[in-house]
């Protein structure tokens, strides 16, 4: 939900365009590497399971934190 509402203001983020594909993509993977990881957990309590849950959990908060700053950084008053 929150990549939903981030896609329709993704333009004012304040970085070049390769830099906005490699926040996009890494909140992609993250997305989807973390429920893995989580069902995974559940079923086997195994390393990879909780590799992957922690790197999913990673490559969602980490690109967060960047379109954060590139939104601090553009200055634009958004209302949304």
């Amino acid at each position: 939900m929150l990549m939903i509402v981030l896609g329709g203001a993704f333009d004012a983020v304040a970085f070049s365009e390769p830099r906005r594909q490699l926040l996009a993509w890494s909140m992609l993977l993250g997305s989807l590497l973390f429920p893995l990881g989580v069902i995974l957990r559940i079923l086997d309590h195994g390393p990879l399971a909780r590799g992957l849950a922690i790197a999913g959990s990673a490559l969602v908060t980490g690109p967060l934190a960047g379109i954060a700053l590139g939104f601090a950084r553009s200055g634009t008053k958004m209302i949304l």
